[in-house]
């Protein structure tokens, strides 16, 4: 099994490449984790170019995204979101819609970062642009917080809690490859039938598949989810509550704010957003 991994930040010293490292170098048997580190080079998205044959850089990603069983993402948090160079990556790869190799692809996103929350907000934001174009999402995931106090000297993790929640999410991407193998695919249409989500637990994990929607052609947009159920997938924090309409696995442990923004009320909204750290670009 070949795990595809993309760190969403191009710094030297990346802590969310140093975290994936960590875990290629644990990956079970038979797992191989493959990290990509050609971000930098991906031009802006512009449909003008966007043509055959696609810029080199372009089509070296959209291969290695084809000819990955899975994806593993590591994100830092630019801003409360998504760095811009990861959702320029991401919206290379999900075009053409109707034959990205996005589609119905497992991908799993964690996160670290130099602030308390391990990125929690741009997590969110890169599972919902992943379903969006057509991926099967590990729903939670996992942050990091104060990174750059979170690894020895050896590029692992210190915490035997971040190495556990991790490792948590890489497995039930492996997981989601494995039922879609064909060995695993009565056992998907199992947990698919009639379009129901059950659970099912394993090791403490509880796995979810809701339905996927068709493919469509013509250009990704976020309105493919529909506006109210993309505002539920930004509000998404815990597990096991899946976007209706949408794919997800649900798994883990993320480490959230304690009051939800986008549930409080426009002072409080204040309040909390006072509380966060600076924009967390300087050391991730």
């Amino acid at each position: 099994m070949r795990i595809l991994a993309i760190a969403g930040s191009v710094r030297r010293d990346s802590h969310n490449a140093r975290l994936l490292r960590h875990l290629a170098e644990r990956a079970p048997d038979g797992v191989e984790v493959e990290i990509w580190d050609g971000l930098k080079s991906i031009p802006p998205y512009d449909e003008d170019d966007d043509i055959e044959p696609a810029p080199a850089a372009v089509a070296a990603l959209r291969e290695a995204v084809a000819d990955a069983d899975g994806l593993l993402f590591a994100t830092p948090e630019y801003n409360s979101s998504i760095p811009g160079v990861l959702k320029n990556a991401v919206d290379w790869v999900s075009r053409p819609r109707e034959s990205t190799p996005f589609q119905n692809k497992p991908a799993a996103v964690i996160g670290a970062s130099t602030g308390s929350f391990g990125a929690v907000w741009a997590q969110a934001e890169l599972r919902k642009v992943l379903a969006s174009a057509g991926a099967r999402v590990v729903d939670g995931g996992h942050g990091v917080s104060k990174a750059h106090e979170a690894f020895d000297t050896e590029g692992a993790l210190f915490s035997e809690a971040d190495q556990a929640a991790c490792s948590n999410v890489l497995g039930a991407l492996i997981e989601l490859v494995e039922a879609r193998s064909p060995a695993g695919r009565g056992r998907l249409g199992r947990l698919r039938l009639g379009g129901v989500r059950r659970r099912q637990r394993r090791s403490g994990a509880r796995l979810e598949v809701a339905p996927h929607p068709p493919a469509r052609s013509g250009e990704a947009q976020v309105g493919d989810l529909g506006e109210a159920e993309l505002v539920r997938s930004q509000r998404q924090q815990q597990v096991g509550h899946p976007v209706a309409g949408g794919q997800t696995i649900g798994v883990g442990h993320t480490h959230a704010p304690a009051v939800d923004p986008a549930a409080a009320g426009p002072h409080q909204q204040c309040s909390l957003l006072a509380d966060q750290p600076a924009a967390e670009l300087a050391a991730l």
